[in-house]
């Protein structure tokens, strides 16, 4: 038998049977609002790392036409002076930055309780899409190290289904969005034409629902780590180029918690007897990790453009983004 969903947040029993046990009833309303909860965790931030401090620069090509533009201020990066004095080339100190991200995943959900009961049953993986535009600060505070802000806006939209012992599956169809915030830093460096940066990112925001609203009794929050591994090139005097390899690690493992309103559903409360049911679950990634390859071209040194592709394992993104530099 499957249950699914019309458009207006009804459910249809296919099979026609009744629906009358408290774990069948208590999923049927729970769980529109756990899938915005859970698959909302898929909105985690990967920023792009800034361009690297390197020693004794000689990219790939052509030897580049560097030109120096003057700085908004000469005292950062702190050391900064020393550092060029030995050889260094370095970014200009401060960055501002626009990003769209893509991710496509699966979330993991176990240890699903309503009203402290285990539900005997199987939140399945769906195929989970999130766009996110984000926008970033920086600034160099030495030679090596990069720390930023960012604030972004998601969208996300999901097919999730659950899975009864009896073999009944119920379906939904959940958009939700998320305004995130949060800060990281980068360590970079680099020797002639190779260059390294391990960047780190944390960030939190509500999930909100285009049905339920604000979902949780607390903020999304998430931890993204990436190493790059790179070379430099140069075309001589139309910039210089870039491309990497790495990999991105999303942390997001949760506990969710938060009550089902079942005032606007008086039959279901009829049934079950309840105006209300707390829930909890746990979320994880199916895959934390997934490998990337991506590359930028830096016109000049106040603007550069970037594009960065991952997948392999479970996850998928894809990364754009442009950057100028003063």
């Amino acid at each position: 038998m499957k249950t699914r969903k019309h458009q207006h947040g009804s459910f249809r029993n296919v099979s026609h049977k009744p629906v009358t046990s408290f774990k069948t009833l208590a999923a049927i309303a729970f769980f529109p609002l756990v899938s915005t909860s859970v698959y909302g965790q898929s909105t985690a931030v990967s920023s792009v790392a800034p361009p690297s401090t390197v020693y004794d620069l000689e990219p790939l090509g052509k030897r580049p036409e560097i030109s120096e533009p003057q700085p908004l201020v000469d005292w950062l990066p702190i050391w900064g002076r020393s550092a060029k004095d030995k050889g260094f080339d370095l970014p200009l100190p401060f960055g501002l930055g626009l990003t769209y991200t893509f991710i496509h995943q699966n979330m993991v959900v176990s240890d699903v309780r309503i009203d402290n009961r285990t539900l005997n049953l199987r939140i399945l993986d769906a195929e989970t899409t999130t766009h996110t535009g984000v926008f970033r600060a920086d600034v160099w505070l030495l030679p090596f190290l990069n720390v930023y802000g960012l604030v972004g806006e998601t969208a996300g939209d999901t097919r999730p289904a659950v899975a009864f012992p009896n073999g009944r599956v119920l379906e939904s169809t959940v958009d939700y969005s998320r305004f995130s915030y949060g800060g990281g830093m980068t360590v970079a460096g680099g020797f002639k034409s190779l260059f390294i940066t391990l960047d780190g990112n944390y960030t939190t925001g509500p999930i909100v629902s285009s049905q339920k609203g604000q979902v949780g009794d607390k903020p999304i929050e998430s931890f993204t780590f990436a190493p790059r591994f790179g070379i430099l090139m140069s075309s001589g005097r139309f910039g210089t180029g870039a491309v990497w390899v790495g990999g991105m690690c999303l942390i997001a493992t949760s506990e969710i918690q938060d009550r089902i309103d079942l005032s606007q559903r008086p039959f279901l409360a009829h049934l079950i007897g309840k105006d209300s049911l707390a829930f909890s679950v746990h979320v994880e990634p199916k895959d934390q990790w997934n490998l990337l390859i991506g590359g930028n071209w830096e016109i000049s040194k106040r603007w550069s453009l970037t594009a960065e592709v991952g997948g392999v394992l479970d996850r998928f993104h894809v990364i754009s983004a442009v950057m100028w530099r003063f």
